[in-house]
């Protein structure tokens, strides 16, 4: 856990320039080791911890895990998309979430509060819908189609390439 809110951390400063300034966490054991405390010491970061198993005290993230699952079921079963598919469809929703307008942040974006930039939603794409992606000649023989039918699962943070499924097949 150290190692990806280290990383989570440097992207939060990286991006905004500014600092963060409290945590809080569940008291499961991934929070309590001496490096990570010791880190938000340094980093002058307050832990704040609730009771185990008394999801009410965070009810602003359980809300938020709640409204997503919400989201993600119908995306599942009105595509009839399979259940191995879940997790990428957990990414769409947040992806397509933090590029939403909302109330809280004056109808701005979460995208947009954070980075002060407006995103670019032109590749938004549905859930489950068809994608056709070319196979090179040197990939496939001659009896081979040079395109191939898939359906879109998923953006890719870090290009506008999209994640996409080949029916019948447990391969993203």
């Amino acid at each position: 856990m150290f190692k990806w809110f280290h990383s989570f951390e440097a992207l939060v400063e990286n991006q905004t320039g500014k600092n963060i300034k409290m945590l809080r966490t569940n008291n499961g054991i991934e929070y309590e080791s001496n490096k990570f405390n010791e880190f938000c010491r340094e980093a002058y970061i307050k832990r704040e911890t609730i009771v185990s198993y008394t999801l009410e005290k965070n009810g602003v993230v359980e809300r938020k895990k709640q409204t997503i699952m919400e989201s993600t079921h119908p995306m599942i079963h009105d595509q009839g998309t399979p259940k191995f598919l879940l997790g990428e469809a957990i990414n769409t929703v947040v992806y397509v979430q933090n590029r939403s307008p909302h109330k809280a942040f004056n109808f701005k974006t979460p995208e947009e509060f954070f980075t002060s930039k407006k995103p670019d939603v032109s590749h938004f794409r549905s859930f489950g819908c068809p994608v056709y992606f070319h196979v090179p000649k040197e990939t496939r023989n001659k009896s081979e189609a040079s395109r191939k039918k898939t359906v879109f699962v998923r953006y890719n943070e870090n290009s506008k390439a999209y994640r996409i499924c080949v029916p019948g097949q447990r391969e993203v």
